[in-house]
């Protein structure tokens, strides 16, 4: 389950857990569950188990604030997995960015994959993320009252927009302001 910053978002985290319950219950009888969280690292929230013990694992579960990040989810769900054939049903809102710069994720041979998109009612079918910041040092601003000299920062971000009904990935700059840091 995607626990990255954006699924922080109102109702998402909520659906995705709702998402993550049924995946449980819906694991054929006798099938060993784990549950793995994953932003930018992984963690292993329930061992190869029974159904109570992921759900037990799900319910102190919350969305923080590191990037997505696939690719570490894919491979600590192999390292649980230890060589045993399994299932992986990934629940995200497919931050695209949680691509960039990862090497190929893959799941082992004989393996299946589902991915559970989380979307809410609200959904408008666009996943945003700011694929980028930069600050620049823009001048040094001497009628400061508070010390007679302050430095005027130019913050530069990047929007990544990925339209999913559409297919379209934009990206764009937006927003140029000045802050003021002593």
């Amino acid at each position: 389950i995607d626990r990255s910053y954006s699924m922080g978002a109102p109702g998402v985290f909520a659906r995705a857990l709702e998402l993550a319950r049924q995946a449980v219950d819906e694991a054929p009888g006798g099938e060993r569950i784990a549950v793995v969280a994953f932003d930018d690292r992984a963690d292993v929230l329930a061992v190869p188990g029974g159904r109570a013990e992921a759900r037990a694992a799900l319910d102190g579960l919350a969305a923080g604030f590191g990037a997505t990040r696939y690719g570490p989810g894919f491979q600590q769900a192999a390292d649980v997995a230890a060589g045993a054939i399994g299932r992986v049903v990934v629940i995200t809102d497919l931050q695209r960015v949680g691509w960039e710069g990862e090497p190929t994720a893959s799941v082992p041979a004989g393996w299946s994959l589902e991915v559970r998109e989380v979307a809410t009612a609200s959904d408008s079918g666009r996943n945003l993320a700011v694929s980028g910041v930069t600050v620049e040092v823009d001048r040094l601003d001497p009628e400061s009252p508070e010390t007679g000299l302050t430095r005027l920062y130019d913050v530069f971000a990047r929007q990544a927009t990925h339209v999913r009904r559409a297919g379209a990935h934009v990206e764009e700059d937006f927003g140029r302001d000045h802050h003021f840091v002593e």
